[in-house]
């Protein structure tokens, strides 16, 4: 993929840092809002005319109120669950539901990203008009993903809403687009394939895209170029299925170390430091220290770390120095081991130098209960004493390490 946006995509999806928006043209076309719309017509002999296929999505509810004059909500619901029921997932979302990332949208009735996630063992935390789990965005491990639906859960008893698209139906009451903005919040929207109509009026895009670093689509047919151009929205005619193959990881369920980039791509000239953090561990933290610094490289940050540094016949001591000197941040691994070992201990002294000659952060990583040392108690630090934070704690160390690496190059 010679494509700089998709392969930034890359990027941001082996940090955890994208999301991804599933619609009509993903599903088999008769289980499609445009199909489904023309069965309800049929169906209760409504007079309703679009002038295209894709207005249905702009339409919509307009058409479920003239719907309902005819038949009941009740009717209508299981009329359209009857009809979506016999939808399975197609390849593209067992595809999309392998990737290794915690945020997806779905915008269809049939649901059929959802059934992939389940079929492969995900346990996946709903959010839509029946569930709003306030703040479960917040969690971010690949095997709990979020998935935030724009319509209402039809196997529910009575859905509130019914059919309606419930944004639109009601204006006053934004909650779940809130919700679904602020999950959206640093990271890059991958559109599957959206049509303007169906990006405005179901996605709602126009209060997501502020949340959002940036927004692609997959659309090989533009449909209203003014559109997209209005909104930033950057459009490539790659096929979805070809995007979604780049992203895979090498190995089945996670990105590994094959799948941390090599070097950098471009020479930057504002950088006059080759990492972006010295990371000190004690030897029994090690398989810790290994897991977080691949964490961190996979998310494109450059990270010392001994055993990737350390040659046969280097001089120790020399080198640790030199691994010092050109980071721009120290992390340090505390336990109550790391601190009884005079080796650490030296390395958290010379860093401490640094710290009070200049531009140079200290990070501390609070791995183990431990008495943390008296000069570094009024640090805040990154907790992961809890296995089941480690998904939040990364992001969270990954940003510190980022706007330490930006205040030292700003100041040069």
């Amino acid at each position: 993929m010679n494509d700089p946006i998709i392969q930034r995509l890359k990027g941001k999806s082996r940090g955890n840092q994208i999301a991804i928006a599933v619609g009509s043209s993903l599903s088999e076309e008769i289980f499609s809002i445009p199909r489904l719309a023309e069965s309800i017509i049929s169906h209760c002999n409504l007079d309703f005319k679009v002038q295209k296929l894709p207005q249905h999505f702009e339409k919509w509810n307009e058409l479920i109120e003239q719907a309902e004059e005819k038949k009941s909500r009740d009717y209508l619901v299981n009329f359209v669950k009857e009809k979506v029921s016999i939808a399975k997932p197609r390849l593209i979302h067992y595809k999309v539901a392998s990737l290794p990332i915690s945020n997806f949208i779905d915008a269809t009735f049939d649901r059929s990203l959802y059934k992939a996630l389940v079929e492969l063992g995900k346990k996946p935390t709903i959010h839509d008009w029946n569930n709003q789990a306030i703040g479960r965005w917040e969690q971010t491990h690949p095997n709990q993903p979020n998935v935030f639906f724009s319509f209402c859960n039809l196997a529910q008893p009575h859905p509130w809403y019914g059919i309606y698209e419930p944004s639109s139906r009601n204006r006053q009451n934004q909650i779940h687009l809130m919700n679904t903005a602020q999950m959206l919040e640093n990271k890059d929207l991958l559109l599957t394939g959206f049509t303007s109509f169906e990006a405005e009026s179901v996605l709602h895009l126009l209060s997501l895209i502020g949340s959002c670093n940036k927004v692609i689509n997959c659309l090989s047919d533009i449909d209203n170029p003014t559109y997209w151009c209005q909104r930033g929205v950057y459009i490539t005619d790659i096929e979805i299925d070809q995007i979604i193959d780049y992203l895979l990881p090498s190995e089945a369920s996670q990105y590994t170390g094959w799948d941390i980039p090599i070097g950098r791509k471009l020479m930057d000239i504002t950088r006059d430091k080759q990492y972006d953090c010295f990371l000190s561990h004690f030897g029994g933290d090690k398989p810790f220290a290994k897991r977080l610094a691949q964490d961190l490289e996979l998310r494109g940050l450059h990270i010392w770390v001994d055993e990737n540094e350390i040659d046969v016949g280097d001089s120790l001591s020399d080198t640790i120095q030199s691994g010092l000197s050109n980071s721009y941040s120290f992390a340090i691994i505390l336990s109550e081991e790391s601190l009884s070992r005079p080796w650490v201990q030296d390395e958290l002294r010379a860093a401490y130098a640094l710290r009070r000659k200049g531009d140079f952060k200290i990070l501390p990583i609070l791995y183990k209960e431990c008495e943390i040392p008296l000069f570094l108690s009024d640090y805040a630090y990154a907790d992961f004493r809890i296995d089941n934070q480690y998904d939040k704690g990364v992001p969270s160390l990954e940003r510190s390490i980022r706007n330490a690496m930006l205040r030292a190059r700003n100041k040069k």
